[in-house]
């Protein structure tokens, strides 16, 4: 079926054609166990019907009930004449052949009837089913049509299921840039590459790239995965593009994604006369932007996505902890604040065992707390309580521990229920036998909650042991579901300070229940027939369905842990993640982010060595641009990182910088924000060949370790003819001095009479290995040092002149000071190697950064760092160029809104410290007044690295030249209406 799904760009315009097929090339003729349709030249087809919603248009072929073609702002090509009309673009995999019975066309609507048939149709036994096809628009939400899909079972097909499948094509085309919400873009592809960067399509597989959707990150990710349901083919030539995309519905299985265009939902829905299969897709007109993709998915899908609870922002964006700890004192909460700690999931475990979290006691009775917490507890109502009060008052969030699926304690050797258990015996006629029971799980199991023990396919007890020997239950029994729903009453009632749950991950393995019926899921057995059962899945979302409208109805939050599933249908009862997904995996950060565009997120750090991946910036880093938390380092902390005064001292680096992202949203806005390096933009800036050509030969210097017998880390320090002035000059690049070029400094020709390559030095002075200290000299003595002799003093190879009236004289020790000024900028600004900068000079004691030593070789090495010598030779590129995002503040009202915006830079520290940028953000609010920028950098400074702004309000257009400090910087900005 050659041409199958092409797509035509009239590159000239700014439309395009996409022509869809049920399924590529022969793929589709097999899976639909149909002959090929005859080519167009010989059967025209007749006009089709037209879907409409805003800029796109759906054509759907009146004779089979085809797709022939999306239209993004009205372009009308044919498929350069070898375009093959497919009789649906549904599919039910290669068993089942579609026949249409009917298309009709109402109201901007168009339904497609079809039969469906089981091969081989040896009985001749009538359709299996009925499928309809419906599309439509959606209100208020232009540029999108849903496309919903029913499969009502016949008595004659009985109980059976089938893989449901709708294809986007043209997805290996040359002309088509490719991208879903992945974990990275293909296997073979730089995990560290911008996530929000679309692929040529050309560069994936000739079949395809398959992306895993929900595949956790926690261990590997060599196969890419993808936490949302869809598939984006983009036209830079036109800004346009296409989307298919799955609804992300609560029946929802495991699914094949491929960028070759199609969603395959596994054969796990069950379609009978009383179940029809029920699921929906739809095709989306965007941008050709990522952005544009997410905002049109996230709009027609915003309920998992917004969280249920907006208070949530105020409440759980920030750093969080696993922790026994108790309340911080004073000091340990001052020093907490200060790294935008937010929240702790409570890791007391204050229950006997896990799933009795809360146990039906009275007041005033006692229990000790699991004895896998890492602090001992006597438990009880008030002391938990007192717990959640002393944290509420320090204005710090506890969610409890919760979990659907795991009960009890050493329960691999779990008896029977038809069996007796010892001691039960004398009990079993009491009317009280079973009020303490809740404190032997194995008891309270036989008692209450046997029937919720997953069975095996030849009606066993599944008993798998978990995390502490517990069993994994089935919530769709009655039975246990309603147990999870008072559990959490029992929280509401029992706890005046209780703030909501952490619920753990769910979807085990085990969770399959064959004794089961959820009333969606089937399965498909060894000798062909189908059955029912319960899944993990569906027991997941009945428990959470009604533990969220109780928690919500008291304005609880909810968190959860998407472990062992990062997938966005999961979300609708959720109000954050907290998740065990590894900080330290650039690709695991990447899936949480797109599960967390309107919720907070934190994710989990396991040790200070996650901070070594490769290094802290990084690591940092990789979390700000996404918009996600790591963990905080506290004491008692479960398998997360603890505080030591190294890491406290890293995390205080980057602490103010998270602060800025509390309450932070994904703006998604197409084609938001562009980062250039400086040094790039200069040269567009100059637009001549010659400016280019004189920058590529004097670039930028660098701070490299320090090598005695490399030229190009020599410099000589000598006066000019203006007085108090002094030339640095490379020995290693001839010709060559430092200019005075904000916020870098670039090696130029040498000026003999000063001008931007002339420095005011700084007076110092000098005492030699073994010599006494000396007096300074009645006003002071200038060391004008050239590295060309022996000891840099007088008489030993420097020249001596007076210091001028404005130089400060500076007091060293075994070493020559020099602060080198800048006379040609507004104020005192001094070369800084911090950020190889020009900042506002500070007092050489307090500011390492800003005093040059001076080796007899003539080496200039700042004082802040003297492993690393300036060099000449220019800095090499980052490893990754650089990335920004775009947030905007939760609760930002129409008088004051807030866009945060995080810069990074990775492998910046080849920069020497700094890489200077600037960032583009366009489309900013209609009406906007006036623009204010605060930028923060890693660290505390005493200096203020280079930043400077412009704003177009005619365009709502904002440039930041902004120096990034260790490859980092976030910017807040405020619009003024």
């Amino acid at each position: 079926m050659e041409g199958a799904f092409c797509v035509f760009a009239a590159r000239h315009s700014l439309f395009w054609l996409l022509v869809l097929c049920a399924a590529a090339a022969a793929t589709a003729a097999s899976d639909s166990g149909q002959p090929d349709q005859p080519q167009p030249d010989q059967q025209p087809q007749e006009p089709g019907f037209v879907v409409t919603s805003g800029q796109t248009a759906v054509t759907i072929d009146r004779l089979t009930g085809a797709v022939v073609a999306v239209t993004v702002s009205g372009i009308d090509k044919v498929c350069n004449g070898t375009q093959r009309v497919p009789s649906s673009s549904l599919s039910l995999g290669s068993e089942v052949q579609l026949h249409v019975d009917r298309v009709a066309a109402a109201n901007n609507t168009v339904t497609v009837s079809l039969e469906a048939t089981r091969l081989p149709d040896t009985r001749h036994r009538g359709p299996d089913a009925f499928v309809t096809v419906v599309y439509r628009t959606d209100v208020g939400n232009p540029n999108a049509v849903l496309v919903d899909v029913s499969v009502h079972g016949t008595a004659a097909g009985g109980f059976w299921s089938a893989p449901v499948g709708f294809a986007l094509g043209c997805g290996q085309s040359s002309a088509w840039q490719f991208w879903t919400a992945w974990s990275h873009a293909c296997t073979t592809c730089n995990p560290t590459r911008d996530p929000l960067l679309p692929i040529a399509a050309s560069a994936l597989p000739p079949q395809g790239q398959a992306y895993a959707y929900g595949a956790s990150c926690a261990n590997s990710c060599t196969t890419p995965s993808a936490a949302v349901p869809l598939l984006a083919l983009l036209d830079n030539a036109t800004n346009t593009g296409v989307t298919l995309a799955l609804a992300p519905t609560s029946n929802v299985p495991s699914i094949d994604m491929s960028s070759s265009g199609r969603i395959v939902v596994h054969a796990d829905l069950r379609i009978t006369p009383s179940s029809p299969l029920r699921l929906g897709f739809a095709l989306f007109g965007t941008q050709a932007c990522p952005r544009d993709v997410l905002r049109a998915y996230s709009t027609t899908y915003p309920d998992v996505f917004e969280p249920p609870n907006p208070n949530v922002h105020a409440r759980a964006s920030g750093m969080g902890t696993y922790s026994a700890a108790d309340t911080p004192d004073h000091t340990n909460a001052t020093t907490l604040a200060s790294l935008a700690y937010r929240i702790n999931w409570d890791a007391h475990f204050w229950w006997p065992y896990i799933g009795m979290f809360l146990p039906p006691a009275v007041a005033s009775e006692t229990w000790p707390n699991n004895a896998h917490a890492l602090q001992r507890k006597t438990s009880s109502f008030a002391a938990i309580d007192a717990y959640y009060a002393q944290m509420a008052a320090q204005n710090l969030t506890v969610v409890s521990y919760f979990n659907v699926a795991e009960f009890g304690q050493n329960m691999g050797g779990y008896v029977p229920s038809d069996e007796l258990l010892p001691g039960t015996e004398s009990r079993a006629a009491s009317s009280d036998a079973t009020a303490e029971d809740w404190r032997n799980a194995t008891l309270y199991v036989h008692n209450h909650l046997d029937a919720a023990i997953p069975r095996t396919l030849d009606g066993r007890r599944n008993i798998r042991p978990g995390w502490d020997g517990d069993l994994t239950l089935d919530a769709t029994v009655p039975a246990y579901q309603d147990y999870l729903v008072a559990q959490a009453q029992r929280h509401l009632d029992a706890l005046p300070h209780f703030m909501g749950l952490g619920v753990d991950r769910t979807l085990y393995s085990g969770a399959n229940n064959f004794a089961g019926d959820d009333g969606v899921s089937a399965t498909k057995l060894a000798n062909g027939t189908w059955r029912a059962l319960s899944t993990g899945l569906q027991a997941w979302h009945q428990a959470m369905r009604r533990v969220s409208a109780l928690m919500h109805d008291h304005d609880k939050i909810i968190t959860y842990n998407v472990l062992t599933g990062p997938r966005i249908d999961l979300l609708p009862y959720i109000d954050a993640i907290f998740t065990e997904e590894p900080s330290s995996h650039q690709l695991a950060v990447t899936q949480v982010g797109w599960l967390a565009l309107r919720k907070p997120a934190i994710m989990w750090t396991y040790s200070s060595q996650d901070l070594a991946t490769p290094d802290a910036d990084a690591y940092f880093q990789r979390l700000l641009v996404q918009g996600v938390f790591p963990m905080v380092p506290r004491q008692y902390a479960d398998h997360s990182i603890t505080p030591t005064p190294g890491v406290v001292a890293t995390y205080k680096d980057y602490g103010h910088l998270f602060r800025a992202l509390a309450g932070r949203q994904w703006v998604l806005r197409p084609h938001l924000v562009q980062v250039r390096v400086f040094q790039d933009v200069k040269d567009a800036q100059d637009n001549s060949d010659q400016a280019s050509q004189a920058r590529a030969v004097n670039p930028l210097p660098s701070l490299v370790p320090c090598n005695a017998s490399d030229p190009r880390q020599a410099w000589d320090v000598s006066p000019t003819s203006v007085p108090g002035t002094v030339q640095v000059t490379s020995r290693g690049c001839a010709g060559r001095c430092l200019e005075v070029y904000s916020p870098m400094f670039s090696p130029t020709s040498c000026t003999a009479h000063g001008g931007e390559v002339a420095w005011v030095y700084r007076c110092g002075h000098y005492r030699g290995g073994r010599e006494r200290p000396r007096t300074t000299p009645e006003g002071g003595h200038a060391y004008y040092i050239n590295g060309t002799g022996g000891d840099v003093e007088p008489g030993g190879g420097g020249r001596v002149g007076a210091c001028p009236q404005q130089a400060n004289v500076v007091w060293v020790r075994n070493t020559s000071a020099l602060t080198l000024r800048s006379p040609i900028k507004p104020g005192t600004f001094c070369l800084d190697a911090g950020t190889l900068s020009l900042q506002p000079c500070s007092e050489t004691s307090t500011d390492p950064a800003q005093r040059w030593t001076v080796s007899k070789v003539g080496a200039l090495s700042p004082a802040s760092d003297p492993t690393r010598c300036l060099s000449c030779a220019p800095p090499l590129p980052p490893v990754e160029p650089p990335r920004a995002n775009v947030f905007r503040l939760h609760g930002s009202g129409r008088a004051n809104s807030t866009w945060v915006v995080p810069v990074v830079a990775y492998g910046s520290q080849q920069f020497g410290n700094q890489t200077a940028v600037e960032v583009h953000l366009a489309n900013l609010d209609v009406g906007v007044r006036s623009v204010d920028v605060a930028i923060a950098w890693p660290g505390s400074h005493t200096f203020v690295p280079w930043s400077k702004l412009a704003f177009d309000p005619t365009t709502n257009t904002l440039v930041v030249n902004a120096s990034l400090v260790r490859g980092a910087a976030v910017l807040s900005i405020n619009q003024h209406f």
